[in-house]
């Protein structure tokens, strides 16, 4: 798990006492075996009660104004703020809802790689130091991305859903993560629309949880993946425990 997550609180029910408070001790004149006997009584008639801790998460700070302590990816988006691994697009603002692109997926798997050498450029379309050149770069050493012709990168080109989990999959073999769990997809209306190269992916995904929070009833493989969903998934990502 990526260091820096999240943290939850804990909360701890005792149900021993309602109110919480200590009560007082009453005298009582009767003999040690009666009351012995009263104890053993009133233990057998009650349960046993136990302190019951549960952990929750929670957003302590909201860091976008687009993005408030209601919002369905508010804890993700906190997570991702507070690893840096996405930052906001300006003016205080996240934009959940704009759709990812491959500029911004290689930056965030470079940042949660923890690289942050000056790599070689070897793509013809990224001029001078381009936010995402590192990005691109090293993705492309390590065989997460490719281009998309004339060795050009288009770092501005949107990814779709499916494209996005099918370059997660590949990160999850360079970090030495298990990727032999795998759980059928069919349980979404469109699951025959997923491409088969993404087919691998997408039943592993489902089976460690990477789209919890992100998908219901279909999938839309082929649709652009917000920002927002992109937040969600790197944090369920970094659930996922190494082999």
């Amino acid at each position: 798990m990526v260091k820096g997550s999240v943290k939850p609180y804990t909360v701890t029910v005792d149900n021993s006492s309602h109110d919480g408070k200590k009560k007082k001790k009453r005298s009582d004149r009767r003999s040690s075996s009666s009351r012995s006997s009263s104890k053993a009584a009133s233990t057998a008639s009650k349960p046993v009660t136990k302190a019951v801790t549960k952990t929750t998460p929670v957003v302590s700070t909201v860091y976008f104004t687009d993005v408030n302590a209601k919002h369905k990816h508010a804890e993700a988006v906190a997570y991702v703020k507070e690893n840096r691994l996405m930052a906001g697009v300006g003016n205080n603002k996240f934009a959940p809802q704009l759709d990812t692109t491959r500029g911004m997926l290689v930056t965030v798997l470079y940042k949660l790689h923890g690289e942050n050498k000056n790599e070689v450029n070897t793509f013809s379309d990224i001029e001078g130091n381009v936010w995402y050149k590192n990005g691109a770069n090293w993705a492309r050493e390590n065989n997460l991305v490719a281009g998309i012709g004339d060795n050009k990168f288009g770092g501005n080109d949107e990814l779709t859903r499916e494209q996005i989990v099918a370059v997660l999959y590949q990160y999850a073999k360079l970090k030495g993560y298990d990727r032999t769990k795998m759980k059928s997809i069919t349980s979404y209306s469109d699951y025959d629309k997923v491409s088969t190269y993404a087919l691998p992916a997408m039943r592993w995904a489902e089976a460690n949880g990477i789209f919890d929070g992100v998908f219901k009833d279909n999938i839309q493989p082929q649709k652009a993946m917000t920002r927002g969903d992109l937040a969600q998934m790197m944090m369920n990502f970094s659930k996922i425990e190494k082999k």
